[in-house]
């Protein structure tokens, strides 16, 4: 496989994983149940991992797409800066989910309940980063994404805007 196949097939893992433990991290610091936090915590370790996989895999995937096709630098640049901040975000929320493991921090404790409350708040942010990557990433093959919305989302095109 190279870089670009490495780096779609990858990709989705932490954005619908985070999408998918987030939730559910924060209903088991709601519902104080220390076994499913240290689940969620595993998750969200091996997704941080595989978020590492992905963005040493985009520099390759961005070389073969400006050897084979004829994308904007702008989009890719675009998505290659998100990128950055959403790994930067899934590394720190992998750490900070390892840490929950090492140190088994549980709801019993209020300090402990409070540092998870803020890890339930961190984990979305990253949910919410990732995404947005995601979004951008999907940009460089579907230009139709680029969809500016009008009235009923009918697409406006300013060659077409009445200038009255």
């Amino acid at each position: 496989m190279n870089a670009a196949e490495i780096h779609l097939a990858l990709t989705h893992l932490p954005v619908f994983g985070y999408l998918l433990f987030t939730p559910l991290f924060i209903y088991a610091v709601w519902k104080k149940n220390d076994a499913l936090i240290r689940i969620c915590s595993v998750f969200f370790v091996i997704l941080s991992v595989a978020a590492i996989v992905v963005f040493n895999s985009g520099e390759g995937a961005e070389e073969i797409l400006e050897e084979t096709t004829e994308i904007s630098h702008d989009v890719i640049h675009e998505h290659e800066e998100s990128g950055e901040k959403s790994f930067w975000l899934l590394s720190i929320s992998g750490l900070a989910a390892a840490l929950v493991l090492a140190l088994r921090i549980g709801t019993k404790q209020i300090k402990h309940y409070r540092a998870l409350l803020f890890l339930g708040a961190l984990f979305t942010i990253t949910s919410i980063s990732s995404l947005y990557t995601a979004h951008l990433g999907g940009k460089i093959r579907h230009p139709e994404m680029e969809f500016s919305g009008g009235e009923n989302g009918q697409e406006v095109h300013e060659d077409e805007a009445d200038d009255d």
